[in-house]
């Protein structure tokens, strides 16, 4: 998972940043301050965060796909609760989104928000998901693997 996970986002920040440069000049944007060190820099940072936050999104989808059995039950319950119940709680109960897995794993991509550190986003996500991690670890040991 973490070998096709940076394939994926070394993929896309390749597209995007070749994208970007080609682009730049069509739509009057200097690029001249992308080529610094402080901007390689900033790239690389970003580049680790997203690449942490999806692990962080496989990770989830693992557990869930392990305590459901059911890829579909796994697909559509993590879609669901991570863009849509997670967002519409967010925006009705002040400070929840501090505590969502999939809002902090959006912050952890981000490098950080107004509503959530880094550090915490990063720290929080990880207990969830090694928590998540144990428990599906106990169940698979436990479960007949026949049915």
């Amino acid at each position: 998972m973490a070998l096709f996970s940076l394939i994926s986002v070394a993929l896309s920040a390749g597209v995007s940043i070749g994208l970007a440069f080609a682009l730049s000049g069509r739509a009057k944007v200097s690029s001249e301050l992308w080529t610094t060190a402080e901007a390689r820099t900033a790239l690389l940072h970003t580049f680790i965060n997203v690449f942490l936050s999806v692990i962080a999104y496989g990770t989830i989808g693992m557990i869930l796909g392990l305590l459901l059995r059911s890829p579909i039950s796994a697909i559509s319950i993590g879609v669901a609760w991570l863009l849509v119940i997670e967002t519409i709680v967010s925006a009705v109960v002040k400070n929840a989104a501090q505590w969502m897995p999939g809002q902090m794993s959006n912050s952890t991509a981000a490098g950080g928000d107004s509503t959530d550190s880094y550090l915490h986003s990063v720290s929080t996500l990880s207990g969830y998901l090694i928590f998540g991690v144990a428990v599906v670890a106990v169940l698979f040991r436990r479960r007949d693997v026949s049915n």
